[in-house]
């Protein structure tokens, strides 16, 4: 609490409000400001490391532009008007992405290397920013999109949209994996919870006055609405409650400067930054940032030559973006089990090797007239099958269907191909076929038979010589007898 209490900062700038962002290993903040310019800072002011807050660059940019750092802080992503700006430390321009049309959030995901963005023009777009390749491009089918998060857990993209729904996407599916109507207006605030494997998310919508919200390590959530900040935290926050009941604050904290534009906890540390319309704000939360951290995932106080080891490493390791999978438990289902590929009796038992064989000899076999439905329906024995299971109406109706498939002719309908005598001839069984129907009932006198009393037993002698294949021809002259017949 001594450190964090030392590296609590307020920051009074002009041109505000201001929106702020940490890097993964809580060393670097970015501040993005409405008069457009974007400025990367050290944020480690006389915490563990001893460093004051150093410029390290300002990039000009139009108001309140989302932005994102990369694999680490001598890089990041700024979402300008029209496309979106890759940017060193210094503010030196090194990429312009193109593909990325008036884009209106940004997304990076580490361990894809995965720069996600959406826009106006409602695509969401995968940049793999190590091969600079477009992987994937997705139409919501939502119009414009300006509320954006990540689950952690997963690497899913969650998605606020106008008409009050929440999708998830993965570059993997081309349509939402989940969709949720969370709201009755637009969607404006969006976050995960990390600490309980992404179970959770908060969202708020312009129904409700809009919030922003902040999930903290540990499972802090900050929410900023008006001229406040609240903080909940476990159980309450997962304690169902009623609509008009608020759960139980575990900190509150008034800002007099609005609006309230962004809230972000510092990582590794019991710090709450605010946004506001005079700069920025650091609050205590005692107990919201996670004490110990994995120095191979990430380490604040890793230097020049370990952090280029981990970017190769983290190069090496890149997940490819056709691995997403909503449940991160299920790794893969199991293969069939092999038959034997030994030889037993100078045979080999090997898996498709009578295949080819079993191909030839069919070939050999079929002649032309033998892939009719009727002389299929002779082969197999489907007559017979037909003629005991169903009654005379249900037999009218298949030869009715049957008729349809076979003279049915759809280009009558087209422009310019319209013929009567067409269009009767093919299209008058299906008129005829009620009337066929009544008939066949009202003459025949049959009821239809139950299922118990079907006959399989008499003239199955008779049936079953009829599903012989019939000899090879001997000559041309049995060849064309066997195709006219």
């Amino acid at each position: 609490m001594d450190l964090a209490a030392k590296g609590r900062q307020e920051w009074r700038l002009d041109g505000g409000p201001y929106r702020s962002l940490y890097l993964r290993n809580g060393r670097d903040l970015a501040i993005i400001g409405n008069t457009g310019h974007d400025s990367c800072r050290t944020a480690a002011a006389r915490d563990v490391s001893g460093h004051y807050v150093r410029g390290l660059g300002r990039v000009y940019a139009p108001r309140l532009t989302p932005a994102r750092f990369l694999q680490d802080q001598s890089y990041f992503a700024v979402a300008q008007k029209k496309y979106i700006y890759i940017y060193d430390r210094d503010g030196v321009e090194l990429h312009r992405l193109k593909s990325h049309i008036e884009p209106t959030r940004l997304e990076f995901l580490p361990y894809h290397w995965l720069l996600a963005s959406v826009g106006n023009p409602g695509y969401l777009k995968y940049q793999d920013t190590s091969t600079d390749t477009l992987v994937a491009e997705h139409r919501t089918k939502a119009g414009a999109c300006r509320t954006m998060t990540q689950n952690r857990h997963n690497a899913v993209i969650h998605l606020g949209h106008q008409n009050g729904v929440v999708s998830l996407w993965t570059p993997n599916l081309p349509h939402p994996a989940v969709q949720l109507l969370a709201h009755l207006g637009s969607v404006v605030g969006l976050s995960v919870d990390p600490s309980c494997g992404g179970r959770y998310m908060a969202s708020s919508g312009a129904d409700g006055g809009g919030a922003e919200f902040e999930w903290s390590a540990k499972g802090a959530l900050a929410v900023a609405t008006g001229g406040s900040v609240n903080v909940h935290t476990k159980p309450s926050i997962q304690t169902p409650f009623a609509p008009k009941l608020v759960p139980p604050l575990y900190l509150t904290h008034s800002i007099p400067h609005r609006p309230l534009t962004s809230v972000r906890f510092c990582p590794f540390q019991d710090i709450l930054t605010v946004g506001h319309n005079t700069g920025l704000s650091s609050l205590l939360v005692p107990d919201s940032g996670e004490p110990n951290f994995d120095s191979d995932e990430v380490d604040p106080f890793k230097d020049k030559r370990r952090r280029q080891k981990r970017e190769i490493r983290g190069l090496l390791d890149k997940i490819q973006p056709d691995m997403f999978a909503l449940n991160q438990d299920f790794v893969v289902s199991l293969a069939l089990p092999t038959r034997l590929m030994t030889a037993v009796q100078d045979k080999h038992d090997i898996p498709g090797g009578d295949k080819k064989k079993s191909q030839e000899e069919h070939e050999k076999k079929k002649m032309r007239g033998k892939g009719k439905s009727s002389k299929r329906c002779v082969n197999v024995g489907l007559w017979p099958e037909l003629s005991s299971r169903y009654d005379p109406g249900i037999r009218a109706t298949i030869c009715g269907v049957l008729g349809h498939r076979r003279f049915s002719a759809w280009e009558v309908f087209l422009k310019g191909n319209w013929s009567t005598a067409t269009f009767v001839t093919d299209y008058f069984p299906i008129m005829f076929f009620p009337v066929l129907y009544i008939s066949v009932r009202l003459v025949m006198h049959e009821r239809t038979v139950p299922p118990e009393e079907m006959d399989f037993v008499t003239n199955v002698n008779e049936f079953d010589a009829m599903t012989h294949d019939n000899p090879p021809p001997k000559n041309k002259t049995e060849a064309f007898w066997m195709w006219l017949m």
